[in-house]
């Protein structure tokens, strides 16, 4: 039997409410879900109870992805997982900017 290898991350929306836009959803630990703002988004979420940062898309372009949830034990965000989180988020937009990538060149 062929292993089937485990995406580490991966896109995620409810076609159902489409207003609640796109999610990044970390599958290794620590598992967690990240939303994805564009700073057109009217709906805001990122305070003091999330972890989140800026990212630039060609010339026009900026996203904003948000730790939104933990699961791996982790009850509340505690400030001294930031460096870990802040790390996960350029993991995020490193993969979201290929898919991004990727989406514009299937448009063409």
């Amino acid at each position: 039997m062929a292993k089937i290898e485990q995406n580490r991350f991966l896109l995620a929306e409810d076609p159902q409410r489409p207003q609640a836009g796109q999610y990044i959803l970390h599958t290794q630990s620590p598992i967690s879900l990240i939303r994805v703002l564009s700073m057109d988004d009217d709906d805001p979420v990122a305070g003091d109870s999330y972890v989140s940062k800026d990212y630039q898309y060609g010339r026009d372009e900026v996203f904003q992805l948000v730790v939104m949830k933990f699961h791996d034990n982790i009850v509340e965000f505690n400030k001294d997982d930031e460096p870990q989180l802040t790390a996960l988020l350029d993991d995020a937009w490193a993969w979201y900017r290929a898919y991004l990538v990727w989406e514009d060149q299937q448009n063409g």
